[in-house]
């Protein structure tokens, strides 16, 4: 196998992650942090291949902000990838802030780069001041981090084998496991006389696996009778069958008050209701017509309600009473309060008070 034609294969895997990430923002199939994660984990796997191409056609000859961002590209792969399995398995999954955690040992490089350009003597090659040692570390950490992410993946497409689209998504991540698991292996063999094409090769199949998944996820939420199947499962509830779940899930609102937890999750809600998550995503959508956490928000404003009418409430701010009633987000509180009453919390309390003061 000779270095160019891994070149040449490198730069169709770039034009084809383009036209992909072109395909999947016009079209807009699927949710919009779905979308999200396609696009990021297609722009992670472009600009690395972007960086084999320089590094195979320019070795030596490339400046350190090019090895920065590749380096960050390859070590930000397997993150990517999880956060697109969980947008694919959870409808109600969103992107957060938090999440950028996921990729601290790409932040990592970038603001090593950083430091050094704004003259800081800090460079971790250097310090090291040990090639061997730098690449133990280099590949240590993606090969761990890798491992990690990529064994979360198939755990979380595991929780659906009935579904024909996820089965097969979850045997290309179990593929893709085993890649990880072998070159691990024999990287420890070859360390000592580190070869550069097997960097290359390893790139070049990671690389072939995620493609792989991403035209099969593409498929899947682009095609409605799919997508419904991916989203739901494989069982589709007449509206009777849906009427008899919603009637187990509202007495289990009713006496156990599951809507008071803070950090309440479908998949809590699922272990007391006895309803699996996708019985239960497709009860909220398809019975309710709103999401999990839009119907759980209605619980807790109709007992902050209740909460507002007792005189002992007086005692509290409203943002207490909020926090009784189960909302952990002071932003997401004022917005569902103000979405259903028109009114502020403030405004709302003086109007059931008489025109008393509150304290917010």
């Amino acid at each position: 196998m000779k270095i160019s034609f891994l070149s040449l294969i490198y730069l169709i895997g770039a034009v084809q992650g383009l036209i992909l990430l072109l395909g999947i923002n016009i079209n807009k199939p699927g949710r919009g942090a779905l979308r999200q994660a396609m696009s990021v984990l297609l722009i992670v796997v472009s600009l690395a291949m972007v960086y084999y191409i320089i590094l195979i056609n320019r070795a030596g000859q490339v400046y350190s902000y090019v090895h920065t961002v590749g380096t960050a590209a390859w070590m930000a792969l397997c993150p990517a990838y999880y956060l697109l399995c969980c947008c694919l398995v959870n409808p109600e999954y969103r992107l957060r802030r938090r999440h950028l955690s996921y990729f601290s040992v790409s932040l990592f490089f970038v603001l090593e780069e950083l430091l050094v350009r704004l003259g800081l003597p800090f460079r971790l090659y250097d310090w090291i001041n040990d090639p061997l040692l730098f690449v133990d570390i280099w590949m240590g950490l993606f090969f761990g981090t890798g491992i990690f992410f990529i064994y979360r993946s198939v755990r979380l497409l595991s929780r659906n084998p009935q579904n024909k689209s996820i089965l097969q998504l979850r045997w290309l991540a179990y593929a893709l496991l085993l890649v990880l698991f072998v070159f691990g292996l024999v990287f420890i063999k070859v360390r000592a006389a580190y070869p550069f094409l097997f960097e290359c090769v390893l790139i070049g199949l990671f690389e072939l696996f995620i493609f792989a998944f991403l035209y099969k996820v593409f498929a899947v939420v682009t095609w409605p009778s799919i997508f419904q199947t991916a989203k739901y499962g494989n069982k589709v509830f007449d509206q009777d069958k849906l009427a008899k779940l919603a009637l187990r899930l509202e007495k289990v609102m009713q006496q156990q008050q599951p809507y008071l937890d803070k950090k309440l999750k479908l998949v809590d809600l699922s272990a007391m209701t006895g309803i699996p998550t996708n019985d239960l995503s497709q009860l909220f959508n398809k019975h309710y017509e709103s999401g999990f956490y839009e119907y759980i928000n209605t619980y807790r404003l109709q007992h902050l309600e209740q909460l507002i009418l007792q005189a002992e409430s007086e005692k509290y701010t409203i943002a207490a009473l909020a926090e009784q009633s189960g909302f952990n987000n002071k932003a997401t509180f004022y917005k569902v309060f103000k979405k259903k009453h028109n009114l502020t919390p403030t405004e709302y309390v003086k109007k059931q008070r008489g025109g008393g003061g509150d304290r917010s």
